[in-house]
Parts: structure tokens; C-alpha cells; sequence
């Protein structure tokens, strides 16, 4: 693979399936490569599978139930190479990274993952 022609792999975590149905078919209609799991020990169990290096963008709820998105996103940090997160929420402000404020456009969605991935 070359660099330029790599296409970003974003991580959708979500508890709720048609949210994350929506980001995931937003950012593949955007030409992103999407990979999705329910929950984050489900995440983790994924990024174990393919390596943390194989996702460039974890987008991830704040509020799940069992690991909540900013106990994903303390593990993911403690990983080498580990992808930026994006935090959404409906409700809450209070999280260590950027924040996608539920309810949102998809414009809004691939604004914010194109600024973290840096394109």
C-alpha cells in the first residue's frame, strides 16, 4: 500500500445500532473504509484482531453500557500508535478530545474526521 492511496480506516463504536449504522454509511458514502463494533470491549477485541496501526480514527459514544467511551479511548492511549478519538454525545460535555454533539449533520461528521485524520 502507498501512503497516498491508503484509505482511512475509522473505527464506529456505538451501543445504539442505527446510530452507528448512520456514521458508518455517512463515512463509507465519503470513500472511508468503516469498521464497526457495538461496544468497547468489542473495539478492543477488533483492534487486537487487526493491530491498532490498521485504524486510523476511532469515533466512539460517550455513554455505553460496560466500558464507556472514555474508558475506550484511556485504553486505546495506553496502546503504541494509538488512533485520535472522537467522542459523540447527546449529553455530555466533559471528555478528554474532540466532541460530536448528537444530534449532527453528516457534514459535520465528515468535517470533524477529515480535520483528525488530517486530510
Amino acid at each position: 500500500m502507498t501512503g497516498s492511496a491508503q484509505v482511512p480506516t475509522v473505527l464506529v463504536v456505538d451501543d445504539e445500532a442505527f446510530v452507528r449504522l448512520y456514521m458508518a454509511r455517512v463515512l463509507e458514502d465519503q470513500g472511508y473504509a468503516v469498521l464497526e463494533a457495538e461496544n468497547g470491549p468489542a473495539a478492543l477485541s477488533m483492534l487486537d484482531a487487526g493491530g491498532t496501526g490498521s485504524v486510523q480514527l476511532v469515533i466512539t459514544d460517550v455513554r455505553m453500557p460496560g466500558m464507556s467511551g472514555k474508558d475506550l479511548a484511556a485504553r486505546l492511549a495506553e496502546r503504541p500508535s494509538s488512533p485520535p478519538v472522537l467522542f459523540v454525545s447527546g449529553s455530555h460535555t466533559d471528555v478528554p478530545g474532540p466532541l460530536l454533539k448528537k444530534p449532527f449533520l453528516p457534514d459535520d461528521l465528515t468535517a470533524v474526521a477529515r480535520n483528525l485524520l488530517h486530510l
